[in-house]
């Protein structure tokens, strides 16, 4: 995921708090400004007409387990509420009044993207890097390579990741490595279930990366790759 430039200034100045929970955990709406006037109607998961400010669709998002972030038409009331982050608006279009929002939660660092379905942060390693450096970055974030150990959390990753790619073949690399002929998770469980693009992928010496070649299935890479890391058991 792309960092946000000066995150502290833009917390200050574009962010509006949403209620915290029981245990005080507070959330925050952080506009896009580069997003300004641009409007991307994919991942929708509900459109409101009609609101009268920015706030009620924000708590419209805040109610809707599914929800990540928003966009807010400042001219017309709308309010559409969006199952993903959008790490660009390359796929979107050009309307005037549109403000983007993402919703973050102070469980996670700040360049993570909370879902709340699965209760996990994540967050896209851009650099390329090896698998070892990788996990090296994700802990000194304060989380670890991710873990894919059900279909559901499959298909939530393979839809924030698949939304907007900066590029047409990407492979990332995951927390699953090869350790005495068993494939295994860094927390040292024996992965469980695989998405292996082709049964003999298993095969191979390596460490396990999402490819999109392979409608984001896994395949076994070696060389330098980007990542995706994952802070996890985060309660909203």
């Amino acid at each position: 995921m792309p960092v946000i430039t000066n995150v502290a200034l833009l917390l200050t100045i574009l962010s509006f708090g949403v209620p915290s929970n029981a245990q005080g955990r507070s959330s925050s709406m952080v506009r896009v400004p580069e997003y300004d006037n641009m409007l991307d109607e994919r991942y929708e998961i509900t459109d409101h007409a009609g609101l009268s400010h920015r706030g009620d669709c924000a708590s419209l998002c805040h109610r809707d387990v599914r929800c990540v972030s928003f966009s807010y038409n400042i001219l017309t009331g709308r309010c559409l509420l969006h199952s993903v982050h959008f790490y660009n608006m390359k796929r979107g279009v050009s309307q005037q009044g549109w403000r983007y929002f993402k919703l973050f939660t102070d469980r996670c660092p700040l360049d993570y993207v909370y879902n709340r379905i699965g209760k996990f942060c994540f967050r896209h390693d851009l650099l390329q890097a090896s698998w070892s450096e990788h996990a090296r970055r994700c802990n000194d974030s304060g989380g670890s390579l991710l873990i894919i150990d059900t279909p559901e959390k499959q298909a939530e990753v393979v839809k924030q990741i698949g939304c907007c790619q900066d590029i047409q073949n990407i492979n990332l690399y995951l927390g699953g490595y090869k350790a005495e002929g068993t494939w295994r998770w860094v927390d040292g469980r024996e992965i469980t279930p695989t998405f292996w693009y082709n049964s003999t992928v298993n095969k191979q010496t390596g460490h396990i990366a999402i490819s999109s070649k392979f409608q984001y299935m896994w395949a076994v890479r070696t060389s330098n790759r980007r990542a995706l890391c994952e802070v996890v058991n985060v309660s909203f």
